[in-house]
């Protein structure tokens, strides 16, 4: 499936990192850290 053009802040990749500007206020960073503690309990 084509992407519009209109669309070019779409992260799709699963082996790059996140564009920095994507991962503001994203609440990603948290969420993974929540599930690396879930995980990995200390």
């Amino acid at each position: 499936r084509d992407l519009s053009e209109e669309r070019k802040s779409v992260f799709r990749s699963t082996i790059f990192p996140m564009d920095t500007a994507l991962l503001k206020g994203s609440g990603i960073r948290e969420f993974s850290e929540e599930i690396s503690d879930i995980i990995r309990p200390q």
